[in-house]
């Protein structure tokens, strides 16, 4: 996911526009010789340790009779565009394709396993797609609607050498019952917060069983799928991958961070918390009185994570976010408790928020095996610390209004 300087981007679409014999150093030029002068791969690159990196990544390369060499980017965005952050929040995600030298390749992904796909394609194929990938990189044909699982830098290419081949490939079946949840679980099982995050906002529609082709959003899956495919040529089936190589070393796990530590995953942190919440409870009902500072914290943490599941529920164009459960229990209605826990006369108000609110709890954790949604078990304690709050609430209000 590299930006790279307009001017040299500009020079370099212009060379492969006019078609000139203008070359940029080929990556492995021994390997270029005694082949076809046209040529197209692809080349999976390995999971990285940021979280952003950990799905993998997939590229393009595109050797021409001219001696061009170039990778083709799908996952290229700009953070420097109008607006970003809200536009990304808001589901308008566009990325790019960008087109640099092969040479350059490497750069940014040290250590990080790569491995490069040559594909069974004709001259005149590998010729149209240059053409179509040339106009494609150009500024005004390059961006598009990022979409995390089937429209992204995995599936592009996939689609774009298809459109070449002449149709869509016929991924068999491998027998694998798995959802785009499952798959995610899979990539981000060391990052316990993060994959916390991914479950809080991705909602049911993550949840239905996919086929073969809809797993390759990830390109390790597309780089293992594709070495079982098949072209017709001259009336008879070859292999599509006609030689693969490793052309970076690296494990087959990537950089991937080792596990969460116990002591800090969101199980044994919520754990605490929600011990420090009943053992406030026990304290507050036996005083008769609400420990409003540490039902402050809790209820704009709760606002805080309630607005962004909503608005990416609600308001977002991403797919897969609605509809989301977690919307029942996670909500902007928080801002109520949070403001008036410091208001008085408002026990009347707070006491029928609350009251609500262990209903909708009720509801959530009610309704989980009937929504066809994977709860993430770090949920329940979540709701937990909420309920309790809820109820101490409503005993310490009601025996002040015993007392008075």
């Amino acid at each position: 996911m590299r930006i790279y300087v307009k001017a040299i981007i500009a020079s370099i679409l212009w060379v492969m526009g006019t078609m000139g014999a203008a070359s940029a150093e080929p990556a492995d030029s021994a390997q270029s010789e005694a082949k076809s002068p046209y040529r197209v791969s692809l080349i999976t690159i390995y999971p990285g340790s940021e979280v952003f990196e950990l799905f993998g990544h997939t590229d393009l390369r595109l050797v021409t009779s001219d001696g061009i060499d170039m990778i083709f980017n799908y996952g290229v965005f700009d953070f420097n565009s109008e607006n970003f952050f809200l536009r990304f929040v808001s589901g308008e995600t566009d990325y790019m394709c960008e087109a640099y030298p092969t040479h350059y390749l490497k750069a940014g992904y040290e250590g990080r396993r790569m491995v490069e796909q040559e594909l069974n394609l004709t001259d005149a194929q590998v010729k149209q797609m240059w053409n179509f990938l040339v106009m494609n990189a150009q500024p005004m044909y390059r961006n598009y609607r990022y979409k995390y699982f089937s429209d992204n830098c995995s599936t592009r290419p996939l689609k774009v050498v298809e459109e070449y081949l002449g149709g869509e490939l016929k991924f068999a079946d491998d027998g694998e019952r798995v959802t785009y949840r499952d798959i995610i679980h899979r990539y981000t099982k060391n990052y316990a917060w993060e994959q916390l995050g991914i479950d809080l906002l991705i909602g049911r529609d993550a949840d239905t069983i996919i086929n073969r082709r809809q797993k390759m959003f990830v390109p390790m899956l597309l780089m293992e799928a594709l070495r079982e495919e098949t072209v017709a040529r001259d009336g008879r089936m070859e292999k599509l991958v006609t030689s693969e190589q490793v052309i970076n070393a690296g494990s087959e796990q990537g950089l991937v961070k080792g596990p969460t530590p116990t002591p800090l995953h969101p199980m044994a942190v919520l754990g605490v918390l929600l011990l420090a919440m009943v053992w406030l409870t026990v304290v507050d009902i036996g005083r008769g009185k609400v420990n409003r500072v540490a039902d402050t914290v809790l209820w704009a943490v709760a606002l805080i994570v309630g607005i962004v599941v909503w608005y990416v529920t609600f308001v977002s164009t991403h797919e897969s976010t609605s509809p989301n459960f977690n919307a029942v229990w996670l909500h902007p209605f928080y801002v109520i408790p949070l403001v008036l826990t410091w208001v008085k006369r408002s026990k009347k108000w707070l006491a029928a928020f609350h009251a609500l609110n262990v209903a909708a709890l009720a509801v959530a954790a009610v309704q989980w095996p009937m929504s066809g949604q994977s709860p993430n078990p770090a949920f329940f304690i979540a709701m937990g610390m909420i309920l309790t709050r809820d109820i101490n609430y409503l005993i310490v209000e009601k025996r002040c209004r015993k007392t008075v």
